[in-house]
């Protein structure tokens, strides 16, 4: 059983890299993995192998955020997504069960877009008041 930590940097921030990531472990079989924001410029993936090799997952995985970052309009290209294999572990790490981490991701999610949509209702809410005062403004 190998264990895994990987480093995704720079341009990864506000991106949908976390969401990406949680999705790309599940869709590859993986039981255990979490992707987390470690500062401002850094994302770390943790995930539990099982018997898949460390070094063909890292290369599975830096291909397929290279491409669905470089297609979307991101701002990101391969030149500015480092994606480093950090370490390895026999087991030994605590990494949560992909279905709970990916729980996790999601009610944070969430919350920012719940706070966009109360925006969103305020200016909805605001429209008329300020499309009278602009038509009386003519």
């Amino acid at each position: 059983m190998v264990q895994a930590r990987y480093l995704i940097s720079d341009k990864v921030i506000n991106v949908g890299l976390r969401v990406f990531l949680t999705s790309f472990m599940m869709d590859e079989g993986i039981k255990k993995g979490v992707a987390r924001n470690i500062d401002k410029k850094t994302v770390e993936m943790l995930v539990d192998l099982g018997n898949t090799n460390a070094e063909e997952f890292h290369k599975k995985v830096e291909t397929a955020i290279h491409t669905e970052f470089e297609s979307a309009d991101t701002g990101c290209d391969r030149g500015k997504i480092n994606v480093k294999l950090a370490e390895t572990s026999n087991p030994g790490w605590d990494i949560p069960d992909i279905m709970f981490s990916s729980q996790s991701l999601l009610l944070n999610q969430t919350g920012k877009g719940v706070n966009v949509m109360l925006r969103i209702e305020k200016g909805i809410n605001d429209l008329p008041e300020k499309l009278a005062r602009a038509i009386k403004g003519k």
